[in-house]
């Protein structure tokens, strides 16, 4: 059973505040985005997802101003940054920064390492390992598209929902088989 934490949608750079202050009490979190990437070169930044163990946030982009100071939070070596298939997220990252995501652990490559196939999509790895359906109705939506729907919005909550509970599993049994320096790597 799933733990309730609060979601919040981040909007304003009053709330983007308060988001990144939270990132920084954290030295894992998850990390995904919903972008455009198809009729350009590159990707089209839309929707920003964060998941701490106190809460989930939706950030968005478009509405919340400069996202500097989040986005030196990512980039912290210190922090580990939770991704799953995470090319795009390291290319966005990358394209506001010119840095790479802190420790970025990315649950697709570990997942592979403990056997359960890859590529595995995020859906059958939550259903596979913490025994738990997500709904990826919106996966092919509009992301530039406003207002957003509470459709849009639930799924993009849970993009991230699991990240850290897949993690500390994941991780725990890559450290338990002594492959946790495969995934570092």
């Amino acid at each position: 059973m799933r733990k309730q934490i609060p979601e919040l949608l981040v909007t304003t750079a009053q709330q983007l505040k308060l988001c990144c202050e939270d990132i920084a009490q954290h030295h894992a979190i998850g990390f995904d985005t919903e972008f455009v990437g198809e009729d350009t070169y590159i990707p089209h930044l839309c929707l920003i997802q964060i998941a701490t163990t106190k809460a989930l946030y939706v950030i968005d982009p478009f509405e919340c101003g400069p996202l500097n100071d989040f986005w030196a939070l990512l980039t912290d070596t210190k922090r580990i940054v939770i991704v799953h298939a995470g090319r795009e997220e390291v290319r966005i990252c990358r394209q506001a920064t010119g840095k790479p995501l802190g420790q970025m652990y990315d649950l697709q490559i570990a997942a592979g390492l403990l056997g359960y196939g890859y590529p595995m999509g995020y859906a059958s790895l939550v259903q596979t390992v913490l025994k738990t359906k997500i709904d990826k109705g919106e996966t092919l939506t509009d992301w530039r598209r406003r207002p957003l729907t509470k459709e849009q919005i639930a799924y993009a909550y849970n993009d991230v929902r699991d990240l850290i509970a897949l993690w500390k599993k994941i991780d725990s049994n890559l450290n338990r088989l002594g492959r946790t320096g495969w995934a570092a790597e």
